[in-house]
Order: C-alpha cells, then sequence, then structure tokens
C-alpha cells in the first residue's frame, strides 16, 4: 500500500486521475464512458426484464446504461438501441410518442444480405420500413379541432385546421361560460387521427417487432431510455403505458433511466393507465444518501481506488487523511 508521502500534489497520475473524474461527469452515448460497478448492477441492468432506473443526476444512470450497451451487450449477443429523451422533450402528445416509437423501430437489428435477397425474390416489403414510413407520415399531420359555439337558442359551428390543440385521452374538453341569462358552450374535439392509429396498429407492432429480433442473430434486444425524466410529467403516465404494452411478451426490453422525484409512471383518473413498479416492471435506486456516511463513504472510496488504478495508482485514498476523505464525501453530497 502507499504511503501519503508517495505522491506529490504534482504527480501526472494525479493529474490524469482528476481529468477521468471530470470526464465521468458527462457521459455521451457516442463515448465508452468509464464505469466503475461497486454494487452489482451491471449484472442487474443485463436481465431479461423491463426496467426502471432511478438515480438523482450525478448518481451514474447514464454511465451504466451506455457502458452496458457498449460494453456488455455485445459479448452477450444482445442488440441495443438508445435513444435520449432530451431530442424529444419539447413535443406535445401525442407526437413524443410517435419520435418515441419511431426510434424504437429505426434502432432494431437491420436485415442480413440473405434475408434480403430472399425477401425481394418473394417480392415482399420489408416490414420495418413500412412502419417507420407510417410513423413519419403520423408526424406530419397538423393538429386540427374543431369549435362548436351555442349561445341561447342559435348555434353556429366553424372548423380550424392546422391549429393547435392539447390532446389527451377522451379527445374531448367542454368549457362552459354564464353571462346575462345566456349560456355560451364551447366543445373542442381534437383529432385523433395519430392516436387512432398506432392503438389500432399496437398488434401489427409488436409482431413486427418480435419478428425482427427472433430472425436476427440476436438473443434478445434492449432499447434505452435515458432522462426519461424530461418529458412532460402529465404525458409521462400515457407515454410508459404504450411502451410497456408494445413491448410486453417480446424479446425486446426497455431499460429507462430517470429521477424518482420527476417521473410519473402512474395515473388512475380517468382510467387506470402507467406502469407499477415490481408488479409490471422491475425497478432498481442507484442514489447513495448522507443518512449514513460509512456507506456512501466506502461506496464513494472503492469508486475512487479503481478509477486510480486506472491511471497507475494502487490505493488512491491513502494519499489523504481520514478527515480528508469524510470531507471529500460530503463535498459529493
Amino acid at each position: 500500500m502507499a504511503e501519503p508521502d508517495d505522491i506529490s500534489l504534482n504527480d501526472k497520475r494525479l493529474k490524469k486521475l482528476e481529468r477521468l473524474i471530470r470526464e465521468s461527469f458527462r457521459v455521451r452515448e457516442n463515448r465508452t464512458p468509464t464505469y466503475v460497478d461497486v454494487s452489482g448492477n451491471l449484472d442487474r441492468v443485463a436481465l431479461r426484464q423491463h426496467q426502471i432506473i432511478f438515480g438523482r443526476r450525478g448518481s451514474g444512470k447514464s454511465c451504466l446504461l451506455v457502458y452496458y450497451r457498449h460494453e456488455i451487450a455485445p459479448d452477450e449477443q444482445v442488440h441495443s438501441a438508445y435513444l435520449l429523451a432530451d431530442t424529444i422533450k419539447t413535443l406535445d402528445y401525442p407526437d413524443v410518442l410517435l419520435r418515441l416509437l419511431l426510434a424504437i423501430f429505426q434502432g432494431l437489428p437491420g436485415r442480413t444480405f440473405a434475408q434480403r435477397w430472399k425477401a425481394r425474390f418473394r417480392k415482399k416489403g420489408d416490414p420495418v420500413r413500412e412502419v417507420i414510413a407510417e410513423l413519419k407520415e403520423l408526424l406530419t399531420l397538423p393538429s386540427a379541432a374543431k369549435l362548436k359555439v351555442t349561445t341561447g337558442s342559435d348555434s353556429r359551428a366553424t372548423e380550424r385546421a392546422g391549429a393547435s390543440a392539447k390532446t389527451n385521452i377522451a379527445g374531448a374538453e367542454v368549457t362552459a361560460e354564464q353571462s346575462a341569462g345566456q349560456s355560451r358552450e364551447e366543445v373542442r374535439e381534437s383529432d385523433e387521427a395519430k392516436m387512432r392509429t398506432i392503438e389500432n396498429r399496437l398488434a401489427d407492432y409488436k409482431a413486427v417487432i418480435q419478428d425482427r429480433i427472433s430472425e436476427s442473430k440476436f438473443d434478445f434486444g434492449t432499447f434505452i431510455i435515458d432522462d426519461f425524466y424530461l418529458i412532460d410529467s402529465e404525458v409521462q403516465p400515457d407515454v410508459i403505458d404504450y411502451v410497456h404494452r408494445l413491448l410486453r411478451d417480446t424479446d425486446l426490453y426497455f431499460k429507462v433511466g430517470t429521477v424518482r422525484h420527476r417521473t410519473r409512471l402512474l395515473k388512475t383518473t380517468p382510467l387506470h393507465v402507467g406502469i407499477q413498479i415490481q408488479q409490471d416492471v422491475d425497478g432498481f435506486n442507484l442514489d447513495q444518501t448522507l443518512e449514513d456516511l460509512d456507506q456512501t463513504g466506502t461506496y464513494l472510496g472503492t469508486m475512487l481506488r479503481e478509477l486510480g488504478k486506472q491511471v497507475g495508482i494502487d490505493d488512491v485514498c491513502s494519499t489523504m487523511s481520514d478527515e480528508a476523505e469524510k470531507d471529500l464525501v460530503l463535498l459529493s453530497g
């Protein structure tokens, strides 16, 4: 074990360690991050289960998911696709769901040359491409609404196409005003062609996904949704409900990384929509809190030692006093 005076503050290895730690704070999907598996989370995320991974920002959700995608999944013959919710967070519902579905189908394994040749010989199209084209067409449809105004005994109706309308599952929003003994009623009926289409096609989409996974060289597939909490919390239950119904009983499993207190997975009114942890899907937490300083200190110390070994320091914690270690734990909070 190294002594505290074996390493000076100007040691190049400490500079490398500092850079390694800083780089680990910002995970990018196109680069394999440095990951230290302290709690056995890699084994758990590799299970054939739909999963919700909770953790505050900086707890290692993205690091775990991206590292699994690049380093573990390929060795275990597991196909993986990835979507960062930040890219769809500004979209209204149901477009946010359509974009997510598009990412699922675009992320499916491709056909081999032999499979493409065989399909062309039989003059059969590619079902995945057909679904992708359908979803892209749905995304181009404008939102539309019909407005019916009734005042007293007179009534008149107008239609507005292309106007932005906030859509809900019921598809109707009713508001009433009372003034000078007359009633004014507005009934807005949102155009739900998009939702009707994907609901009616759910069984077909499910079959296309399962067929593509089955004919591929992979044992199963995973679809990663990172930073799910960035999606509007009002529609989070609707989004995760459809994705769960779509992928349930298929060999494509979703892995969702999110922040617990900014995530809404279930709503019960007017309909029961969403999922429940441990009943519908597996869920686990990456958070380490300051309620138990010793446990959190041991966890962070293990990570720091492993990172130190990557730059050639046998035991980086031996360069610090006990008080310094406690200060680092508190600063990490």
